[in-house]
């Protein structure tokens, strides 16, 4: 599929939440998490997360678009960390929406961390726990690999539209990412679902940790029949385990690509 990498503008905010539901339709472990009291909205949390990083300058999107259709076809995200701000690649919004200030940042923030807040509190089942566990995780690595002066970058979001994965389109946007990695001279993580780790493991990037989930220790009950038809579940089948994986991709060396401003097109993929 030939596609062309373009900075994600807030214009595409609608378009890419809509990617990201899609997409993660059939992800276990995110159907898990719409279980509980306060449901896990991936197409909100998107939104609402795109709308506060933006406006960022620690932080860098581009989209994926079909040069056949002229349509989005995904998206992926990075934070740079321990990164002079003159050396991270910037993008230039030129869509109208021009509202997402520092306050309105904030904002979205303050409802984000209310949506799905971890209860450290929370018993030992449900998604809340879980989410709870997952935090806890994520802190402790975080904390283990990127100590106080660490320089890197990290993955965000990395979201391919369903009728457009196994097409090069997720390859073509990881590859952009190394190639700004390679060019700043950091290392690189990511926190993996099991669908993305099999690319990200043929891009360079090396397991380093997981998290291997009994999903069924934390549910209430076995799935219902709806789910287990979303999930392709035989009757009587449990959640069963999902591996959420940490993976880190070291510097490789000059990727030999000018990665200054991000392009704007014409950047066929493999």
């Amino acid at each position: 599929l030939p596609i062309s990498l373009h900075p994600l503008q807030h214009a595409d905010i609608p378009t890419c939440a809509r990617i990201a539901a899609d997409a993660f339709a059939d992800d276990k472990h995110t159907v898990f998490k719409q279980m509980g009291t306060e449901p896990f909205d991936m197409e909100t949390v998107t939104r609402e997360g795109l709308e506060a990083n933006l406006g960022k300058r620690s932080c860098v999107y581009i989209k994926a678009v079909s040069e056949e259709s002229g349509e989005t076809v995904g998206f992926a995200g990075w934070a740079f960390r321990g990164v002079a701000e003159a050396a991270i690649p910037r993008q230039k919004d030129t869509s109208t929406d021009s509202s997402n200030g520092e306050g309105k940042e904030q904002e979205i923030r303050k409802r984000l961390e209310n949506t799905y807040a971890p209860d450290y509190g929370a018993s030992g089942t449900g998604p809340a726990h879980l989410a709870a566990l997952e935090d806890l995780s994520m802190h402790h690595f975080m904390r283990a690999h990127m100590p106080p002066g660490t320089s890197c970058m990290y993955i965000l979001q990395l979201i391919v539209a369903p009728a457009h994965q196994s097409h090069g389109v997720g390859r073509a946007l990881v590859r952009r990412g190394n190639a700004m990695a390679d060019r700043l001279g950091v290392f690189m993580w990511v926190h993996a679902s099991e669908r993305a780790a099999g690319l990200l493991g043929m891009c360079g990037f090396e397991e380093v940790a997981r998290m291997d989930l009994d999903l069924d220790g934390f549910a209430s009950g076995p799935p219902g029949e709806v789910v287990r038809e979303r999930l392709g579940m035989g009757v009587g089948e449990g959640w069963g385990r999902y591996v959420v994986r940490y993976m880190k991709r070291l510097l490789k060396g000059n990727a030999g690509e000018e990665v200054k401003d991000l392009p704007r097109g014409g950047g066929q993929e493999d």
